[in-house]
């Protein structure tokens, strides 16, 4: 995983794992979808209580949840996020938590019974990052030990709401909002003057433009189904609040703020943008297991299945499973 990338989901990570945080876009995750939990729990209904689980790219630990509510309780999330793992060990406090890439665990050989992964190991890096952390689970899992990864999959439900997502952030991103309100308030706490009255003028007729697509683009919405559509409402409204109300607060308050915003949307972009790179498509999946079966390393694949979110006629997501050889 890219640095950048990396750095935008330790602070997403650190927003989930906050009790009263801040950030308006700590909601990206779908761990409660339905379909997805239906899923983990019809695969770990049947493991013995003895298991050793492994979740890689573990999050908060979605799928560990599942795992500890069925009566399994030898659980451990790998990730390269340091407040993904406090999420999790605050969600499962027995669970163990090693910070770590994907790909290069330092965990013993022949140490899981099962190895998991939601939308994460997807993310790794480059496609030769995906093939090292396959070879990876292969390494730590025992003989008979099997693989099962849900990954994002490039043209599917999930992935072409990252993709509007995006849409809708080149829509702010170019109506030059955030910037404007920022001189507007810089000019609001000059000493009053034509030259500032005249700029004041100027600067507010250009706010009223930029503000009108996203005006436009909100109108209709459900916002308590959209997590960017609360978040850009909160931008329009507290903005508007700051500016009208520019004495009732200091300037390094109010300018900080709209920098606080300006990086919460940076940052979503990139983790939208780092959604999209790593989702699979079928040339992706078939270089892999092509790959896999040239080093010879013992994975017996099942072929892989598409899952599918009820009533959606696209797929959501990519079932990759296999097993060790014994």
């Amino acid at each position: 995983m890219a640095k950048t990338d990396a750095q935008n989901w330790d602070n997403y990570w650190q927003g989930r794992a906050s009790t009263a945080t801040g950030n308006a876009l700590i909601e990206v995750g779908i761990e409660d979808n339905h379909d997805l939990n239906r899923f983990w729990l019809e695969h770990l209904e049947s493991q013995p209580k003895q298991t050793q689980i492994i979740d890689l790219a573990c999050g908060a630990g979605s799928v560990l949840k599942h795992a500890l509510k069925l009566g399994l309780p030898n659980l451990t999330g790998v990730d390269i996020s340091s407040n993904a793992l406090r999420s999790l060990t605050n969600n499962i406090s027995h669970a163990s938590a090693i910070c770590a890439p994907v790909k290069d665990t330092g965990l013993n050989n022949q140490t899981y019974d099962l190895a998991v992964s939601q939308f994460g190991i997807e993310y790794a890096g480059s496609r030769e990052d995906l093939l090292q952390t396959f070879q990876e689970m292969h390494r730590i899992l025992k003989p008979g030990g099997d693989i099962i990864v849900v990954a994002h999959i490039k043209d599917g439900v999930v992935y072409e709401g990252c993709i509007d997502s995006l849409s809708q952030i080149e829509l702010i991103e170019e109506s030059q909002f955030i910037p404007v309100s920022k001189k507007i308030l810089q000019t609001l706490y000059k000493e009053p003057s034509p030259t500032r009255d005249s700029q004041l003028q100027t600067l507010m007729g250009a706010l009223n433009q930029s503000a009108s697509p996203i005006s436009n683009w909100l109108r209709g919405l459900d916002r308590s189904k959209n997590v960017f559509a609360r978040f850009t409402y909160h931008l329009l409204e507290s903005s508007h609040k700051l500016i009208t109300h520019h004495s009732a607060f200091s300037k390094a308050d109010s300018l900080e703020w709209l920098e606080g915003m300006q990086l919460e949307l940076d940052a979503y972009k990139g983790r939208m943008t780092s959604m999209t790179r790593a989702a699979l498509d079928q040339d992706d999946l078939a270089a892999l297991m092509q790959s896999l079966a040239s080093k010879d390393i013992g994975l017996n694949f099942s072929p892989h299945e598409k899952m599918f979110f009820a009533n959606r006629q696209k797929p959501a997501a990519w079932v990759i499973k296999a097993t060790k050889n014994l």
